[in-house]
C-alpha cells in the first residue's frame, strides 16, 4: 500500500465497488460480431421451431430481435411463415420492451417485398395474421396500410392466400377490410361464444 492512503481512500479512488449483476447495460461489453451473428443465427431457427424457451434465452444472451439473414428474412417472418402465433407474440413484446418500433418489425420486407403477414397469408396461417395486424394497430399503425401492402409483385398477403386456396385467411383479410379490426374481432368472440354454447 501507498503512504499516505487507506483501503477507504483506494476504494473512494477506483469509484464505487461494482458487483456482477451491477452491470448496466451500455457498459455491456459488445459482443463480437461473430458471436452476435450467431445469436441471431439461433434466433431465427429457433423462432422457426417455435422454441419461445430457446427465444428468450438468446435474447436476454444479446440476439437481435430484428436482424435479418442473408436474404432479409427475420425471426418474425419465421415464426408467422410457421403458425407459431405465440412466438410471434412474445417477439413483439420483447422487440416493444426493449423500446425497438414494433411497426417496423411487422412491415420488415425481404428481398421479395414480403413481410411476415406475407409470409402467413401465403401459408394459411389466419390466426398469426390476425395478431401481426392487431399488434401493429395497437403500435398505431393504419390497418388499411398494412393489409394493401403490396410485395414486389404486387401482391397483397390476402392476395397470396387467395393464390393459394387458403379460404378461412381470404375471409379473415375481407371481414378485416369491410368491418375494421376492432369490429372483427368482436364479431369472432361473440361467434366462438356461440360456437362453444
Amino acid at each position: 500500500m501507498q503512504k499516505g492512503r487507506s483501503l477507504v481512500g483506494n476504494a473512494q479512488a477506483k469509484g464505487p465497488a461494482k458487483f456482477k449483476g451491477d452491470i448496466l447495460p451500455s457498459e455491456k461489453p459488445a459482443l463480437s460480431q461473430k458471436r452476435q451473428e450467431r445469436l441471431n443465427d439461433a434466433l431465427l431457427k429457433a423462432a422457426a421451431d417455435g422454441n419461445d424457451a430457446e427465444i428468450r434465452l438468446l435474447i436476454k444472451a444479446g440476439a437481435d430481435i430484428s436482424a435479418k439473414d442473408s436474404i432479409g428474412v427475420t425471426a418474425l417472418h419465421h415464426a408467422a411463415l410457421k403458425g407459431h402465433t405465440r412466438t410471434c407474440a412474445l417477439l413483439i413484446h420483447e422487440h416493444a420492451k426493449a423500446n425497438g418500433n414494433v411497426k417496423e418489425l411487422i412491415t420488415a420486407k425481404e428481398c421479395d417485398g414480403w413481410s411476415a403477414l406475407h409470409h402467413a397469408a401465403i401459408h394459411g396461417q389466419t390466426e398469426a395474421c390476425r395478431l401481426l395486424i392487431t399488434e401493429y394497430v395497437k403500435a398505431g399503425g393504419d390497418i388499411y396500410g398494412l393489409i394493401n401492402a403490396k410485395d414486389d409483385s404486387d401482391q397483397t398477403a390476402s392476395d397470396f392466400a387467395a393464390l393459394n386456396n387458403h379460404a378461412r385467411t381470404v375471409q379473415f383479410f375481407v371481414a378485416v377490410n369491410l368491418l375494421g379490426l376492432g369490429a372483427f374481432n368482436a364479431f369472432a368472440e361473440s361467434f366462438a361464444e356461440c360456437v362453444a354454447g
